[in-house]
């Protein structure tokens, strides 16, 4: 009798140590964040007997969500919500990838306002190749701007009729990036004019201690649809970095990788 208490006391502390640990979440590896037609992604999160479970639309899985067994192939705009289950273990928090379909896709970018030369990516068409930045700035899909409202035209061979754009832009504060103010979108109308067709402007204040980095923050504008075939996008930054920043007083940087049409 004394064993086989020996034994459970000994069995206790170590399921009490393995329902305390936290899994990790899965990682979220998509073939492409910004896609035409479709994207593939699939999930990993190594450990036996872990199983993966994940929803498309943003919300939070539970244990009877579905279970991640084989790619994913999207053909829409999504968000990839994904968590990691062991009955041994303590759920992880959930990883989260959102993933946006264009609807059309412009023959010419041209910028307007020149970026930084520090930031220059691949110029205008850094912000119509279906190519996410990462956190490397200098990765040649971002441009940097600093200061300057951000302008530039897109061309397309026949007209569309969109109806949101999504900017996609960046926050890391503690290095003076911070998101745009407002957005404003125009289209050519068929007599040759600018009609503004609509905007995005932020309506919180930007606390800038309580923010994350985000390399993934996107900004979408509804606008109204009018056959175009071209279109102008202003973006206004920030501005002056805020009283009690360590760069107080100079402007901040704005950071964008991607215009996409709907």
């Amino acid at each position: 009798m004394m064993k086989y208490f020996l034994i459970f006391c000994c069995l206790v502390p170590a399921l009490v140590a393995a329902q305390e640990y936290h899994l990790a979440p899965p990682k979220i590896m998509p073939d492409s964040i910004f896609f035409l037609q479709h994207s593939t992604v699939r999930l990993a999160f190594a450990l036996d007997g872990a199983a993966i479970h994940f929803t498309t639309d943003g919300s939070l899985p539970v244990q009877s969500s579905p279970v991640y067994n084989a790619p994913l192939s999207l053909s829409a705009s999504s968000t990839i919500t994904a968590i990691s289950r062991h009955p041994e273990y303590i759920t992880s928090k959930p990883a989260r990838v959102q993933m946006i379909k264009a609807g059309f896709f412009p023959d010419t970018t041209r910028l307007l306002v020149q970026p930084d030369t520090q930031y220059t990516g691949r110029g205008g068409n850094s912000l119509s190749d279906l190519q996410k930045g990462g956190s490397d700035l200098h990765d040649g899909r971002w441009l940097g701007f600093r200061g300057d409202t951000v302008e530039a035209e897109f061309v397309f061979s026949k007209p569309v009729s969109c109806r949101q754009i999504v900017v996609s832009t960046l926050s890391d504060p503690g290095s003076w990036i911070f998101p745009p103010r407002r957005i404003d979108v125009y289209g050519e109308t068929a007599s040759g004019t600018w009609q503004h067709l609509g905007n995005w402007k932020s309506n919180q204040i930007y606390d800038w201690k309580q923010q994350a980095v985000d390399y993934a923050l996107y900004r979408e504008v509804e606008i109204k649809q009018i056959p175009a075939r071209r279109f102008k996008l202003k973006v206004i930054p920030y501005g002056y970095l805020p009283a009690d920043h360590p760069g107080a007083g100079a402007p901040a940087w704005l950071f964008l990788d991607e215009v996409i049409f709907q």
